[in-house]
């Protein structure tokens, strides 16, 4: 049976991003209040989550066993397709239950149903930042993320300053 997953709205409201659950990935323009076909991508993982960047051009979609992926939104191609290693107390891969990304989109939270944050950049092909425990319990997961509060400028990583946002789970 065919079942859609998560449906997204673009931040500008051009475009809605769904995924059902045959793991097809179709993104729709609003022409006249008209959702009109554009472009579909098939997937093999199941996801859990997805997300515009904020200037509209890419989506993240984060899954199960700890996979993510990136797709560019205006032709389809992949930017990446990484297992990020987030392991739950009984050494098994941790499943992604959100995801969010920050406003001038250097960073996108992943929260997992283990209780915990990863922060990767996704410009450096989903490179890990880091991992933070925001669960006082174990095994309460984290089912929203928000970035909040005004873009500043933030320590220089490998040389380079980046912004960023607060974060709340």
């Amino acid at each position: 049976m065919f079942q859609v997953k998560v449906v997204r709205w673009m931040p500008d409201g051009d475009r809605l991003a769904s995924y059902d659950s045959w793991g097809k990935l179709i993104i729709w323009r609003n022409r006249a209040n008209v959702l009109a076909y554009e472009l579909s991508i098939k997937t093999s993982l199941l996801f859990t989550d997805m997300q515009w960047s904020p200037c509209g051009y890419y989506l993240f979609l984060c899954g199960r066993e700890g996979h993510v992926q990136s797709f560019s939104t205006v032709n389809g191609i992949n930017l990446f397709s990484i297992q990020v290693e987030a392991t739950r107390s009984d050494n098994k891969k941790a499943e992604f239950t959100c995801c969010a990304w920050n406003q001038p989109g250097t960073r996108v939270a992943l929260g997992t149903e283990n209780g915990e944050v990863v922060i990767i950049d996704p410009s450096g092909d989903g490179r890990l930042i880091s991992i933070i425990c925001v669960s006082m319990n174990k095994g309460i997961s984290v089912q929203s993320l928000q970035w909040y509060g005004l873009v500043t400028m933030c320590n220089k990583r490998n040389g380079v300053p980046y912004e960023s946002q607060c974060l709340s789970a």
